[in-house]
């Protein structure tokens, strides 16, 4: 399209946008406003792939603009719209200053169209990092071609861009004593000495017994779940993200067992996943992965890393090392103080009767700007504890989900949203540290399940409930997890929507009992 520069990414969207976001703000720049268009076609019963556009500027940069020519009005602020298409592959696209000052007839802003023109080219480029030219590309300015390989998309849609791209991030999923998540490897985590692509996704897929294509690369076995939420109002004084204001909006979740292996037992783990996306009214959503420890075992993506390295089975017994437990915990003491903690409260139950917690700290931030630092949690209601599954004919394999099939069907289950307030002497940064029980708990809604799909039917299958997918009004804390598992959550969706679908453990006829 004439005029439309796009880059594509290496990331996914979740993950493009957030340096996108960040990068704007960084050079003092404001962003007006996220619309995204995929959400907003959802709620009107429809299936867009992950689209959403980013409006952004600044008066000193517009308004020189707008005084040559008040119509080029129609196209500011600026816009950047992130996008993935049908093959998986994340885009960035934007207008080009130099067409807009064309289109609007406006001469002698040469150095503003220039200033304007440059800064955008390396804002995207950092957005996406070491993106690919498309081979045969229309030309583009030297300077422009020096911050990033950029294209000109054409009109016709089968000449969409189509060359694959090498993630630059590395997956990484397993499971840990029981307790599985999802990092990512970056420069500024790992040292390219210690850690390499290549050996990461080998070593993960040891860990799980070989690929499993078309699974998530960890809580492979789940089902979809719908239902909604209600807001009673107390969160408003925190938070000025339009979920706590009272009402009601819907929700799209996952109920999850870890680790990569999509056709495990349920008595494998007693570990609990849900993943859950709030439906916001102003097309924003909020997405959450919790599960059900108490604290997380370790604080760091290389602690995650190093553990998983002890959990890989020994090439003689075929079981992991104690002997190398040992050396870890030796080496990370808070992750010996986690593992007690866990040991000593987590219990096996349903997934109706578990409660579920972020572990992670996030900030709240209320309409006068007032910072809140909280952890979350989702306790099951009075309604929400398990049924008697003797009787429904299906295996114990699927205890768990047969339990939590049998329960929904029986009446809706609902679990409460308690926000946590921290006070100034409580870790921020690090999840496996818990809080002081005394702390204040604000309850500020109820959360309602009343349905239930099949992975192979469901809409949950194609969602990443990346933790880093906020509204306003909610904010990541300086955890270091937080943006290892937002990174890797986008790269397990990429591999996952490139791959042949094998049926899920639950099929659509078991959640239909």
């Amino acid at each position: 399209m004439e005029g439309l520069i796009t880059i594509q990414s290496d990331f996914g969207p979740a993950e493009t946008l957030g340096q996108l976001e960040a990068e704007i703000n960084a050079r003092g720049l404001t962003v007006f406003a996220r619309v995204n268009h995929s959400a907003l076609a959802e709620q009107a019963g429809l299936v867009l792939w992950p689209t959403e556009v980013i409006l952004f500027g600044n008066p000193r940069g517009g308004t020189p603009l707008m005084q040559a020519n008040q119509t080029i009005g129609i196209d500011l602020p600026l816009k950047a719209l992130v996008w993935q298409d049908v093959a998986g592959k994340t885009w960035l696209s934007y207008n080009d200053p130099a067409w807009l000052a064309h289109r609007h007839g406006i001469e002698g802003a040469e150095r503003v169209v220039a200033t304007l023109s440059h800064a955008l080219s390396e804002i995207a480029a950092k957005a996406v990092k070491d993106a690919q030219p498309v081979p045969g590309s229309a030309a583009v300015p030297e300077a422009t071609q020096k911050a990033s390989s950029i294209i000109t998309t054409s009109t016709n849609p089968d000449q969409s861009p189509k060359t694959s791209s090498i993630p630059r991030l590395i997956l990484i999923a397993v499971i840990i004593i029981g307790v599985a998540g999802l990092f990512a490897y970056a420069g500024d985590w790992l040292t390219p000495h210690a850690l390499t692509p290549k050996r990461i996704a080998d070593t993960f897929e040891q860990v799980n017994g070989g690929p499993h294509p078309g699974f998530r690369r960890n809580h492979a076995k789940g089902v979809d779940v719908t239902g909604h939420f209600d807001s009673n109002g107390q969160g408003v004084s925190f938070s000025k993200a339009s979920i706590f204001q009272p009402g009601q909006v819907p929700v799209l979740g996952r109920f999850s067992l870890p680790g990569g292996q999509p056709y495990t037992d349920d008595a494998s783990s007693p570990v609990r996943g849900l993943g859950i996306r709030f439906q916001l009214p102003n097309g924003e959503e909020w997405r959450t992965a919790m599960i059900n420890l108490p604290v997380f075992p370790v604080r760091t993506p290389q602690a995650f890393y190093e553990q998983l390295l002890t959990t890989a089975p020994d090439s003689a017994t075929g079981k992991p090392d104690p002997a190398k437990m040992q050396m870890f915990l030796a080496k990370y003491p808070e992750s010996a103080k986690a593992f007690q903690l866990i040991h000593t409260q987590l219990k096996p139950s349903g997934f109706e009767s578990t409660t579920f917690n972020s572990l992670n700290a996030f900030h709240f931030e209320n309409a006068t700007g007032a910072i809140t630092s909280v952890r979350w949690s989702f306790v099951p209601g009075a309604s929400s504890g398990p049924v008697n599954t003797a009787d429904v004919g299906q295996t114990n394999k699927n205890q768990l989900f047969d339990s939590l099939i049998a329960s929904i069907h029986r009446h809706p289950l609902q679990w409460k949203l308690i926000i946590t307030i921290a006070q100034p002497s409580d870790a921020i940064d690090d999840a496996t540290v818990p809080w002081p029980p005394d702390r204040r708990q604000v309850e500020v809604g109820t959360l309602t399940i009343d349905g239930i799909e099949s992975d192979d039917v469901g809409t949950a299958r194609a969602i990443n409930f990346d933790p880093l997918v906020l509204p306003s009004g909610i904010a990541s804390s300086d955890d270091p997890l937080l943006s290892a598992r937002s990174a890797v959550y986008s790269q397990s969706f990429t591999r996952r929507e490139g791959e042949h679908k094998n049926p899920s453990a639950i099929s659509p006829a078991e959640t239909k009992k």
